[in-house]
């Protein structure tokens, strides 16, 4: 999905220029963006696919249909600002997948590091380790891990 294209296609909503929304969303392949169409159709319905303007009276050559539906392709320098923006959207995301995966590997070091000088005792011929708080890391590095992954499995933005 890419959310730069529903970013631009949102702000043009917000000022009303619901015609270069349009063409923005008409240009990608996804429910949502269908959707946002047909809202758009709801709020600020376009003109209809054939209009036959009427030609003056004097006027001697025939009337001629006009189609109002195809929106103009986007230019080379809007698609190079797309691709730019999905490609740092997606080094952003990747980067961010790296530090949780980062900050896991921290909680599981300093864990190995508390259990190794946990105290112990034996009772009843049982061996007891205190771990204390720093099974918590553990659990944030569980956390953290599974958010990298999910950050670095997203599917990237087309």
């Amino acid at each position: 999905m890419s959310t730069t294209k529903f970013s631009a296609a949102k702000e043009f909503i917000q000022e009303k220029k619901y015609d270069e929304a349009r063409s923005i969303l008409k240009t990608m392949d996804h429910p949502t963006a269908t959707k946002w169409l047909a809202k758009l159709d709801e709020i600020d319905p376009p003109f209809p696919v054939n209009i036959t303007p009427r030609a003056p009276s004097h006027s001697a050559s025939p009337a001629h249909t006009v189609d109002q539906t195809t929106s103009p392709p986007l230019t080379t320098e809007q698609e190079r600002f797309y691709r730019r923006e999905n490609a740092n959207a997606r080094f952003k995301r990747t980067v961010s997948g790296l530090e949780l995966i980062g900050i896991a590997i921290v909680c599981f070091v300093v864990f190995a590091f508390f259990a190794a000088t946990a105290p112990t005792s034996v009772e009843n011929g049982v061996t007891r380790t205190d771990l204390g708080f720093s099974w918590l890391f553990i659990l944030l590095g569980v956390i953290a891990l599974a958010g990298g992954m999910r950050k670095l499995s997203k599917p990237s933005s087309t």
